[in-house]
């Protein structure tokens, strides 16, 4: 039971992994994106901020208490270690996730009242341990795409993944058609599919993979451990870097605001898919290849990430263009006129989604500098709370989002330092595609422009028009951009653009 490597350059392999999976986290997304649009027509504006500080409790819940970070399953299982050792490494990630989650849903059910008082939403409370059974069977099957990547198993995990997000919109759908309450009959209906989910998912891990428990091997939990730690504390940190905001916001700000500002703060779904992706997939393949001493291989890495960081360009700058230059149209498309208030946010955080997409997390990790991910992450947490208590004071709520973009500038630069000196690259400019960058920028606004003024000289305000205007601006500025930047992208690891 070896763990396969893909066929021909190893390099190609990432890269297609990387479309794999970018593809199916794609269709994924776009079905949240759907199940979205169709939850805010039919909840109230208060419904919608009970929803959205649920997800927030347990997702800065299980991440404070999964110590046993799952990234550190897919590094072990590529360094192509004995079967026996790698069954056990599997057993006890998925045995630790259950009981580190079982702690963490015990946790909120002591701590109700604590957090119900923190939030200024009352009725949180009523829903609180729904939102505790829903977090265990999530996130207690954390290591699940994880595992399946490392065995080469994308089309299994798409289709797993794939279809619970098409049964999620299903079960909303017989929600409504219920009538009576769609929010309490549509959180039942979920978690009886996420309890699915955890079923299949510890079925397609469990065949063949799980041992005994007395067959555990002890040294080898203290060597997870210690690799994943770091991990788990950057991953932490990172989290409440991505929910800082909103937890300032929940506690500051009444309910409704909470909902206009997770509108507002809204991630471009198709954006992060790629971010995810690049992730998921570079971290075993490149521990597979990474040698610090042979600067060939470490130039042909980096040459790669760039090939990828291009590509994402060509995709991400472009949509990202078309949603700020038609940021209210699409607010009010998406969201209805309840949440146009968002707009504002929405612009900058359409940035911020940009940035996420282009992560030096794998890098680092590959590299065994995750101390350093860490490092990053305290650095960016705090540049993000003063850049919030600024912003509240001066500018106000709706320039909000500008503290976690700025956070995230301050980290990536940092990371860019880190990654240059791990991977003995000359300058900053052979890590970064900046010209690639700026030309990806310009093109889509180009492309975009001429959208936006037909648009509001012929159709402003009928739908119709602005879904072909948006659709129209980013195709063009998508093929315009693959065919001028894309291809302009050299071969070789010597022509840093």
């Amino acid at each position: 039971m070896r763990t396969q490597n893909p066929q021909g350059n190893p390099l190609l392999g990432i890269i297609k992994k990387v479309g794999i999976l970018t593809v199916s986290t794609t269709i994924s997304q776009a079905l949240s994106f759907l199940f979205g649009m169709v939850l805010v027509r039919h909840i109230s504006i208060n419904e919608f901020a009970v929803y959205r500080q649920g997800l927030l409790i347990i997702t800065v819940a299980f991440a404070c208490i999964l110590v046993l970070n799952p990234v550190s399953l897919s590094y072990f299982l590529a360094k192509g270690i004995p079967d026996q050792d790698q069954r056990r490494y599997i057993s006890q990630t998925v045995m630790f996730s259950n009981l580190l989650c079982l702690i963490g849903s015990g946790g909120i059910f002591i701590l109700k009242g604590g957090i119900v008082s923190s939030f200024n939403n009352p009725n949180i409370g009523k829903y609180l341990a729904l939102f505790a059974i829903w977090g265990f069977f999530e996130n207690s099957i954390s290591f699940y795409p994880y595992f399946m990547i490392v065995r080469s198993r994308l089309m299994r995990l798409t289709v797993v993944t794939v279809s619970f997000s098409f049964l999620r919109i299903v079960a909303l759908l017989i929600s409504i058609r219920l009538g009576s309450s769609v929010f309490n009959t549509f959180i039942l209906m979920n978690i009886i599919l996420l309890f699915l989910k955890y079923l299949v998912s510890h079925y397609d891990v469990g065949r063949d993979m799980l041992i005994p428990l007395r067959s555990f091997s002890f040294s080898l939990f203290r060597t997870q451990m210690a690799f994943a730690f770091p991990i788990y504390v950057s991953t932490l940190i990172m989290m409440l870097n991505s929910n800082i905001d909103k937890l300032y916001v929940s506690v500051s700000y009444p309910d409704f605001k909470y909902a206009i500002y997770s509108i507002g703060a809204f991630e471009i779904p198709f954006v992060s898919a790629v971010g995810g992706s690049i992730l998921a997939i570079m971290i075993p393949e490149i521990a597979r290849l990474y040698d610090g001493k042979r600067q060939d291989v470490l130039d042909q890495l980096i040459q790669t990430y760039r090939k990828i960081l291009v590509a994402c360009f060509c995709f991400s700058l472009p949509l990202a263009m078309v949603l700020v230059l038609f940021s209210s149209g699409v607010i009010e498309l998406l969201f209805t006129t309840k949440y146009l208030d968002a707009n504002n946010l929405f612009k900058i955080y359409c940035c911020t989604s940009i940035l996420t997409s282009i992560n030096l997390g794998a890098l680092i990790t590959a590299a065994g500098r995750q101390n350093e991910i860490v490092k990053s992450g305290i650095l960016m947490l705090i540049s993000n709370v003063m850049v919030l208590i600024a912003v509240r004071h001066s500018l106000g709520f709706d320039w909000l989002t500008l503290g976690p973009l700025f956070a995230l500038i301050v980290a990536y630069l940092y990371n860019l330092a880190v990654v240059k000196s791990a991977y003995l690259q000359r300058s900053l400019l052979s890590l970064f595609p900046l010209k690639a960058l700026a030309e990806c920028i310009g093109i889509s606004f180009v492309c975009s422009l001429p959208f936006r003024y037909l648009y509001v000289a012929f159709g402003n305000g009928r739908k119709p028009i602005l879904v072909g205007a948006c659709f129209g601006a980013f195709l063009l500025g998508l093929i315009s951009c693959w065919l001028i930047v894309h291809r302009s992208i050299a071969p070789a690891e010597a022509r840093y653009v």
